[in-house]
């Protein structure tokens, strides 16, 4: 079963998956339980008329799918205006999409739309003469009505539209799949929603279900993935990291530009460690650092790590921090390392005294502005600074208040907490980069001026989620404007 009409109907979901926060009706939850990707979209709450706006100014208007499309519906398909005169759709309300796994064709069986439109007849008679138009639908159409959505059924056969029913029967709400994704980091008024289950249209079973979430406030754009697994492995191994901080030690130079932290659960690392045959591999070799075997190492660690990261004209500075149990244990460590280099040639360390205690640094040059390394063990914490002195950790923000002032908003209450302005992202990754193309993607990045994100795993559950805040402009069409840089056509495909 071909539908060439559906590709336009899919390309709502391209244009406008990319917000301002609009108090829709959450359409997704009242649909229909028991299939297999949902998704809703909001086109006013993602910006649609400056998304649209956007691509019309960009090349993918010019590469003749838009004109197939134009010739198809009769109007400018990057018109939002135009969409609302031909359908008669409610401003404001979600565009709801529903499709069905595999049929005996290896295509999909059902694919459902919830068109925001009382005029039920006209809704009818667009998708009627949209299929006309293809010579190729051989499929089923039907049409259904409920709450002010027209919703459009294409099937292989009529005998999977008779168990379609919007009006009686469970809801997606009440899937335990979906509601098991709908966590408290869930999106308050997500502009656009996708929750797909994996484990009737794939084979393989190590992602059971996802939910895709976004939505915009004023120049910030947040994003969450949800994603559930039951493979047993992939659960056990997930454990490592810890629910939230372990510790309050760590401090952030007032520098920097960039962190990451990640909090640990040592005993589950342990035990991953060991049925890995890591803590043997690894014993023989750290006995002569003083402890007994690699667990014991493990042992004298919190498990809060936190690297820092700053650059400024070309000079550089970074940190990476251990949060401690057995300061003791490292502080001898460090003695012993001390005592072995003491000596060596072209290995230059000197000790030096913060607040009484011992500090070690290392001569050398690694990078602009970092001529030496610094470390030693301060405020429960193992601290390595170059291009950083110790001085300027120690002093520096405790990482909840530089959370708090540079992470639009995310809790560190979590198990991985990322905070970066873009500019130390491009720098970091060498840009700017000698492709002409890939150098367009740079400046279209351009108004995008800071990161944030966290990421939890508990029991089989991620979650990931994401602020990107623009500095210029709507956070979506300057989405669609990378996406156009990066040359992906986004319309117009066709679905088989």
């Amino acid at each position: 079963m071909k539908f060439m009409a559906i590709s336009i109907l899919l390309a709502v979901i391209a244009i406008t998956s990319c917000g301002t926060v609009v108090e829709g009706d959450r359409l997704m939850g009242t649909m229909p339980a028991g299939y297999d990707i949902y998704a809703a979209v909001n086109p006013e709450g993602v910006g649609i008329i400056a998304v649209l706006n956007a691509l019309a100014d960009s090349p993918i208007a010019y590469d003749g799918d838009i004109d197939q499309m134009q010739e198809a519906l009769g109007f400018d398909p990057l018109n939002w205006d135009n969409w609302v005169d031909a359908l008669a759709l409610d401003r404001g309300r979600d565009v709801g999409f529903i499709v069905n796994g595999e049929s005996s064709e290896g295509d999909v069986s059902l694919v459902c739309v919830y068109v925001p439109s009382s005029n039920h007849e006209l809704v009818q008679q667009f998708f009627t003469d949209l299929l006309a138009q293809s010579g190729e639908f051989k499929g089923e159409l039907e049409f259904r009505e409920t709450g002010g959505y027209s919703i459009v059924l294409i099937a292989e056969n009529a005998g999977i539209l008779d168990g379609f029913d919007p009006g009686s029967g469970p809801v997606l709400a009440s899937d335990p799949d979906y509601s098991r994704l709908t966590g408290s980091n869930s999106l308050i008024a997500p502009s656009a929603s996708v929750f797909i289950r994996f484990e009737d249209i794939m084979e393989e079973d190590d992602v059971h279900s996802m939910l895709f979430e976004m939505q915009s406030e004023g120049p910030e754009l947040s994003l969450r993935l949800a994603a559930y697994t039951t493979d047993p492995e992939i659960v056990r191994q997930s454990d490592v990291l810890a629910a939230s901080p372990l510790s309050s030690d760590i401090r952030i130079p007032a520098s920097a530009t960039s962190i990451l932290r990640i909090s640990l659960d040592m005993a589950s690392l342990k035990e991953v460690s060991e049925e890995l045959g890591i803590d043997q591999d690894m014993s023989q070799g750290i006995a002569m650092f003083g402890f007994d075997s690699f667990s014991d190492l493990l042992n004298t660690l919190s498990g809060d790590i936190c690297l820092s990261y700053g650059a400024s004209d070309e000079q550089y500075s970074a940190a990476i921090q251990f949060g401690l149990t057995d300061t003791e244990a490292i502080t001898d460590l460090l003695n012993l390392i001390s005592t072995m280099m003491t000596g060596t040639e072209g290995f230059g360390l000197t000790e030096f005294d913060i607040d009484g205690t011992t500090c070690y640094s290392a001569e050398g040059s690694v990078a602009p502005g970092i001529e030496s390394i610094e470390f030693g063990v301060l405020n429960n914490t193992l601290m390595i600074a170059g291009g950083y002195s110790l001085t300027d950790l120690v002093n520096g923000l405790e990482f909840e208040d530089f959370a708090s002032e540079q992470g639009m908003g995310i809790s560190s209450n979590h198990g991985v907490v990322f905070i970066s302005d873009i500019e130390t992202i491009k720098d970091a990754m060498g840009f700017p980069l000698n492709s002409a193309a890939q150098a367009n993607v740079v400046d279209e990045t351009s108004p995008l001026s800071s990161v944030a994100g966290t990421l939890d795993i508990n029991e089989g559950l991620f979650e990931l989620v994401v602020i990107l805040e623009a500095s210029d402009g709507n956070p979506f069409s300057m989405a669609a404007e990378i996406l156009a840089a990066m040359g992906i056509d986004m319309l117009a495909r066709p679905v088989r």
